[in-house]
């Protein structure tokens, strides 16, 4: 089978397989199933049997920027000396028929103003209302995909306690590099300006000091004070979750970041930079 599609991407199936090739040290799950224009593919969570602090490595979220998923699949090495020094919790294909047919959300193409792209990373029925810390910000579940990640993510936080998590993303409008930094130091995060600069080495252009496709600001650094948007990032940022309709404690995640790349690089390149910032994690986590 070919390595590649017509686009560049690797097919799902090899994405799948390269995972597979985590080690005896990796425990891989299923999620659940996602099923959409007739196709099912698994969403599958892989853990470290170490426990305790842990980076959380997840891509996918949406179909159609592949560069996530393939530079994680593209990784495995890294990854698994990763494991070797931290417990490591990795969710690499969040929307797996949307990567397996360039479908940005689970239900819906691409984004439009009219619709609701909904996605398995939508995270408010388990995000607090800032004015009533004991009702969730939304009472429904927006799809079985977004209930069974979160409910499984919620389950890992006692035994991998999240140190960092790094979100893998790409921007198709944007012209210059970014980050989202949702934790606990936002503007100031050591790890998100360490990765600016990582892209700068990699003469990844910057977007700076101005905003995103949906309008929110970007600093002279590149990043972004997100404010909350109800997704996963969120749920990892938050002191206070809902949990079966009950106010728990947050798993209050010191680095939250979800990165973007501009496709005016080529899918190449914006793969090979993402492999750098996987690669270099020891380092950036100061292990």
């Amino acid at each position: 089978m070919r390595d590649i599609c017509k686009d560049g991407r690797m097919p799902v199936n090899e994405i799948y397989r390269a995972f597979s090739k985590l080690g005896n040290l990796w425990v891989p799950e299923k999620i659940t199933d996602s099923t959409a224009g007739g196709i099912t593919l698994p969403i599958n969570i892989y853990t470290t049997e170490n426990t305790g602090i842990a980076a959380f490595l997840i891509a996918g979220h949406h179909g159609e920027e592949t560069e996530g998923p393939i530079a994680l699949a593209k990784s495995i090495e890294s990854i698994r000396r990763l494991g070797e020094i931290m417990p490591v919790v990795l969710l690499p294909l969040m929307n797996p028929v949307g990567y397996a047919t360039d479908w940005r959300y689970l239900r819906q193409k691409r984004w439009t103003k009219k619709g609701r792209g909904i996605s398995a990373n939508d995270a408010e029925p388990w995000l607090t209302l800032e004015d009533n810390g004991n009702k969730a910000k939304d009472d429904e579940i927006s799809c079985q995909e977004s209930f069974k990640v979160n409910n499984c993510l919620i389950s890992l936080f006692e035994k991998y306690k999240p140190g960092v998590l790094i979100d893998f993303h790409g921007d198709e409008k944007a012209k210059g590099a970014y980050i989202y930094s949702h934790g606990k130091y936002k503007e100031q995060d050591r790890i998100a300006l360490s990765l600016i600069d990582l892209f700068r080495r990699n003469n990844v252009p910057i977007a700076t000091s101005t905003r995103t496709r949906w309008g929110e600001e970007i600093n002279e650094n590149g990043l972004v004070k997100i404010i909350p948007d109800g997704s996963t990032e969120d749920l990892f940022a938050a002191n206070e979750l809902i949990v079966n309709g009950r106010r728990v404690p947050g798993p209050s995640t010191e680095t939250v970041l979800a990165l973007e790349l501009p496709y005016t690089l080529s899918l190449l390149k914006r793969v090979d930079v993402y492999r750098q910032v996987i690669a270099s994690l020891p380092d950036l986590l100061q292990l």
